[in-house]
């Protein structure tokens, strides 16, 4: 029987709503929730009252805290640096989804005497297609911010949001990131809500979506060929298992490795939750159902 794994949870926590892009698929925007994080976001002392609450969650279930913050760009915050100091504990792993435009040496140091493990930040497309749906120069800013990150010592990860605009340029953005200072090039749908609702019709049919699993696939095959250290990390997981079944990839010796592989707020061993910067509770910030305020 094999062993079973500890729980861990998982806190998705959007400290500001200031961003400096209005990303033409930024499920946040373009919402009335997002007019009111901007208008009602927590004090710093508010804040420092939902770290005690996670301290305390931790400490009487027993089990590890990864804290992920972000924005908008949570190094937008005023009290950015100071929520980070609060967040400082050995049972709580820390890291960042944000933007390139803030980073430099000094502040990647900062980060990393804070405590930070890592970095995410967006790559949507080879450079002309990204700057599309972000701005001007973020394509170029954030490679250079990915170089100062990894350099201080900073795990770093491209996200990539999939749409038919960007979904054949996979092999090309892998081949770009692996020599750019990338640790994990992740990938995960269009979704239709905020900004995204008004270019739904960018969202990847079934059998384009099953074709883009089906290379990323590959892509991750010829990587660990090449036993390049960048590593493609599978988000969509519920699907996974259904185009490895599809290849005849399950066996019986394998069943238990492609079992994991689904949404983390249907494991048995993730608690998952995510706080928005006016304080509402989502299960997930891709799924929009308010549970309460914290």
């Amino acid at each position: 029987m094999a062993e079973k794994k500890q729980k861990q949870f998982i806190l998705q926590w959007h400290i500001t709503a200031r961003c400096d892009q209005a990303c033409k698929h930024c499920y946040m925007m373009n919402t009335a929730q997002y007019n009111d994080e901007l208008k009602n976001a927590l004090t710093f002392e508010e804040c420092k009252q939902v770290i005690e609450k996670i301290r305390v969650h931790a400490q009487n279930y027993k089990y590890p805290v990864k804290v992920a913050l972000t924005g908008g760009d949570p190094l937008l915050h005023p009290y950015f640096f100071e929520i980070l100091v609060a967040l400082k504990d050995d049972n709580i792993r820390l890291g960042i989804l944000g933007n390139p435009f803030h980073i430099d040496e000094g502040i990647a140091q900062r980060l990393v005497q804070m405590g930070v493990r890592s970095y995410q930040m967006s790559i949507d497309g080879l450079p002309k297609l990204h700057d599309h749906y972000r701005k001007k120069g973020s394509f170029d800013h954030t490679l250079k911010s990915f170089k100062i990150l990894k350099e201080a010592g900073i795990i770093t990860v491209a996200m990539l949001t999939l749409t038919s605009e960007n979904k054949d340029q996979l092999e090309d953005l892998a081949e770009l990131l692996k020599n750019n200072y990338v640790d994990v090039f992740s990938m995960t749908r269009l979704v239709p809500i905020g900004n995204g609702e008004k270019i739904k019709e960018l969202m990847l049919s079934p059998f384009e979506f099953k074709d883009a699993l089906h290379r990323w696939m590959l892509i991750k095959q010829k990587l660990i060929l090449e036993k390049t250290p960048m590593h493609l990390h599978i988000k969509e997981g519920m699907l996974w298992p259904l185009l490895a079944y599809d290849l005849n990839l399950i066996n019986e010796g394998n069943k238990e490795y492609f079992s994991k592989f689904r949404c983390a707020l249907y494991q048995d061993d993730v608690d998952l939750l995510s706080i928005l910067a006016d304080g509402t509770i989502y299960p997930c910030r891709r799924l929009p159902i308010s549970l309460r305020n914290i």
